[in-house]
């Protein structure tokens, strides 16, 4: 049985393929839909084209780290006060 997807987006910037596909069925089974970013121009593209209710990402990627991603995203008018976990 496919679990009811609708208690919100969560974006996950995640380079690891291992840890994504973990944290999207743990994420899944508990309802949630999960938007796959694997880097950190990826993850600002999909923030400009989806509904995402939250961002949960990786601290070290290797093109840019979390930290520098996460002031990227509060630097946009639209996301200053989003929530988002590191």
């Amino acid at each position: 049985m496919m679990p009811n997807l609708d208690k919100g987006n969560i974006l996950y910037v995640e380079d690891n393929p291992d840890n994504r596909s973990l944290i999207r069925r743990v994420l899944n089974s508990e309802g949630y839909s999960v938007i796959e970013a694997i880097n950190a121009k990826q993850a600002l593209e999909k923030l400009e084209g989806g509904e995402i209710d939250l961002i949960l990402m990786d601290i070290n990627m290797p093109d840019m780290d979390g930290y520098i991603l996460t002031s990227k995203i509060k630097a946009i008018e639209n996301f200053q006060q989003f929530p988002l976990l590191r």
